[in-house]
């Protein structure tokens, strides 16, 4: 199984905050349907995300959107269960329209299952779409440095000024 592209970035805190009509999380969620939408035209088809809120979540909406095919990997069975109760049926409900669900490591949460997830998916795919601030820390920074060491091409936006910056492999 290999994926044309994978999501990975910030959550809700680092976006604006849980409003997500925030000006930050709407501009990071029309960059994410304009790229995925770039992605189509140059032949991508089957794309990935973690289902994490924000970044993972708003990529995996562009996708199922324009009717692509979309993997679900979330990290463990009961992924979603501490979230509130509207993020979790949002979550089920995309889940069910996925093409996909791979459940990467079988049983309750823990939080290094998160890394594991990330870690397959960047195995499994030919490219990133990254939003990233820059911290070198956390699980985006963790995802964009594996994604170096295995040679991806990384397309980042900072969400902090809505830059975006190209990372060919060397």
């Amino acid at each position: 199984m290999t994926f044309d592209v994978m999501f990975t970035g910030h959550r809700p805190p680092k976006l604006g905050g849980w409003d997500e009509d925030n000006p930050t999380a709407a501009a990071v969620r029309d960059w994410l349907r304009k790229k995925v939408a770039q992605k189509a035209l140059e032949g991508a088809w089957a794309f990935v995300s973690g289902g994490a809120l924000g970044t993972d979540q708003w990529g995996a909406e562009a996708v199922l959107d324009r009717g692509l095919q979309l993997t679900m990997a979330i990290p463990c069975d009961d992924y979603c269960s501490k979230w509130p109760q509207s993020s979790q049926d949002k979550f089920n409900a995309m889940l069910r329209r996925s093409a996909s669900v791979e459940i990467v490591c079988p049983g309750p949460y823990a939080s290094y299952k998160n890394i594991v997830r990330d870690e397959w998916m960047v195995d499994r795919s030919k490219m990133v779409l990254a939003v990233w601030d820059g911290a070198e820390n956390g699980g985006t920074f963790h995802t964009i440095k594996a994604a170096r060491k295995a040679k991806l091409p990384i397309t980042i936006l900072n969400p902090m000024d809505m830059s975006e910056r190209q990372e060919l492999p060397v």
